[in-house]
């Protein structure tokens, strides 16, 4: 007996648009999908089932690489249920198989017992299920004919219309279920924080950390994760949506970066609009104050708005200090429902202070900073384990800091070769014209920013977000004091005291620390989910 595949994907999910085409190691998610049912002994048609062919057109390019592939697409873009009913009539065997598009780890075992089950002589089954929650997502066996019944059943709840699998927990005496024992290896415990669905970055960078540790020819499936499952770490705070239920409260995000301003704030401002949007909300708007304040290139990149707000919108400002007084003037001419200020202080009426540094240490209503309030990329988190080293010296220059002449000049002096990560607003032709020699390697606002610190041996940066960066994956970098202020100096002392950074001294030998993984700087931005 063979079956038909379905695989439900669009591409206008909330939290992670275009999800099924971003790659984990050399592949995307939806190939990686199309070859394991391609595998499968039982399986001789792949359908894509998605929405308006406009929207969801990316999909047709798929054909190219796998010519046995059919495509069947719906206007009603939440209809799931519809879709594959229509879609049903054009399948050629008694039995389909609906495969989530979210899930990359697809058990050959798991389909045969499903399959071997729901034929029964003596009972004509509409489905099969397991009696216990599985950790594979998004499976259903289902009979073809039986889709008709399916979808006539969707029409009491709106509910159904989109979660077509909640109508077999709900209508169990509508339709004839075949339940099997779960075998022991696919049961997920109750308290199990692994997720095996990409619906965020965080969930991606989950199965890119397990590439990683596996390498390219070792398989990612259910025995490796639970082998890697403290890898889990990287996902575990992303919240599991609740069919039905709505995610869409307002938060407005007030920020500035430019060349003179830096990119520290929009920085801080990204991690939390992603805390949002994989823990609460995906109602979240970038806003500018004034359009001076921001590079053109960045208002394009990140779709950025003029600040508008209304009474319940909650606004997340980081800005300079020196524009406090104008957000100031604004925020107390109009209504808005809270107001989180982060990295300096502002006296305007329902707002609580942030200020993201291990250095001070404040609990009051409207002030808090220490350890805990720190905001540091989600990424961090999927490169906290030791690469091999590549690169002896990394100088980090922040998002907008020109290379230091004079620490160029010094390190050729002493024969050493250097690598210098540029940030998003430097001017490359600016740099160019610089001719800062052979020994010194350049890479401009790189992808792989991250793995580039994890594989050097030395670093030395300045202080800043870089800094605690370099922290958070258990590196002790070299900071640079000088041409900086009485306040900020007395920082990086602190920071030095703590045993967090090393200070550095032209006097003295560069010398390698070994990377402590056991550093305990938050990553992310937990604390924000209890301010909202």
């Amino acid at each position: 007996m063979m079956l038909s595949a379905v695989i439900l994907c669009r591409s206008s999910s909330s939290r992670l648009r275009n999800k099924h085409f971003y790659k984990i190691g050399k592949k995307s998610l939806i190939e990686i999908i199309i070859e394991k049912l391609n595998k499968n002994k039982f399986i001789d048609e792949i359908y894509i089932a998605s929405g308006k062919k406009k929207k969801n057109s990316k999909y047709l390019k798929l054909k190219k690489k796998f010519k046995y592939l059919n495509f069947f697409f719906h206007p009603k873009e939440n209809d799931v249920t519809e879709r594959i009913f229509l879609l049903s009539k054009k399948l050629k065997n008694e039995y389909s198989l609906i495969i989530s598009g979210d899930c990359p780890i697809i058990d050959q075992n798991l389909i045969e017992i499903l399959l071997k089950n729901i034929k029964n002589k003596e009972k004509d089954y509409d489905l099969a299920k397991f009696n216990r929650e599985v950790y594979y997502e998004g499976v259903n066996l289902v009979k073809t004919s039986s889709w008709k019944k399916i979808y006539l059943l969707s029409k009491k709840r709106r509910l159904f219309a989109e979660h077509f699998s909640k109508i077999f927990n709900i209508n169990t005496k509508n339709l004839k279920i075949k339940l099997i024992k779960t075998p022991k290896s696919f049961i997920k415990p109750r308290l199990s924080k692994i997720r095996l669905s990409i619906d965020t970055r965080s969930d991606l960078n989950f199965f890119n950390a397990l590439y990683l540790k596996l390498g390219s020819k070792k398989e990612i499936n259910l025995k490796n994760i639970k082998k890697f499952k403290y890898l889990s770490r990287i996902n575990r705070h992303v919240l599991q949506r609740k069919p039905g239920q709505s995610y869409n409260r307002e938060f407005i995000f007030v920020t500035a970066a430019n060349e003179n301003i830096g990119f520290g704030h929009l920085k801080r401002c990204l991690v939390l609009k992603r805390q949002l949007e994989e823990t609460y909300s995906t109602n979240t708007k970038l806003c500018y104050l004034r359009r001076d304040n921001l590079d053109e290139a960045l208002i394009k990149k990140y779709q950025f708005k003029k600040l508008k707000f209304n009474q319940m919108s909650t606004l997340i400002v980081d800005l300079p200090a020196s524009l406090t007084f104008q957000i100031s003037k604004v925020l107390n001419r109009r209504k808005y429902r809270k107001v989180i200020n982060i990295d300096n202080q502002l006296k305007t009426k329902k707002t609580v202070n942030i200020i993201p540094s291990p250095i001070k240490n404040s609990e009051t209503k409207n002030l808090k900073s220490g350890k805990k309030y720190m905001i540091l990329d989600h990424d961090l988190k999927m490169f906290n384990f030791k690469q091999k080293i590549k690169y002896k010296l990394l100088i980090l220059s922040g998002g907008s800091g020109y290379p230091d002449i004079s620490l160029i000049n010094y390190l050729k002096k002493k024969k050493i070769s250097s690598n210098i990560i540029l940030g998003p607003l430097v001017n490359l032709k600016k740099v160019k014209s610089m001719k800062l020699g052979k020994m010194t390697k350049l890479f401009f606002n790189p992808k792989n920013y991250y793995s580039l610190i994890s594989q050097s041996e030395k670093i030395i940066c300045r202080l800043g977000v870089t800094t605690f960066e370099c922290i958070a994956l258990g590196f002790k970098p070299y900071v640079i004091v000088q041409n900086e202020t009485p306040q900020r100096i007395s920082d990086i002392f602190f920071l030095k005291k703590q045993g967090y950074i090393n200070i550095f001294d032209k006097n003295k030998k560069l010398r390698s620390t070994p990377r402590n993984l056991k550093f305990d700087l938050p990553v992310g931005a937990k604390f924000l989910n209890k301010l909202i």
